[in-house]
């Protein structure tokens, strides 16, 4: 039975995103973490934005002390 190319292409299409679907059904990262992904990337990059404040602090402390002690 010959198939026209866009019947083929339909089913390409379908076959693609079913694949794509379950690679996200199985897939435990995507899976647990889900749609909050976004608020914990969020955390995680104020957690990076916080550490690096502190290590500017620490750093600024340390220039101090070395002035102080010439």
């Amino acid at each position: 039975l010959p198939i026209n190319i866009k019947e083929q292409a339909a089913i390409e299409r379908r076959r693609s995103e079913e694949q794509k679907r379950l690679s996200r059904i199985f897939n435990v990262k995507y899976r647990t973490i889900g749609i909050d992904k976004t608020a914990l990337d969020e955390q995680v990059q104020e957690r990076q934005y916080m550490k690096d404040l502190e290590k500017q602090r620490n750093d600024a402390f340390d220039r101090e002390m070395i002035r102080n002690d010439l």
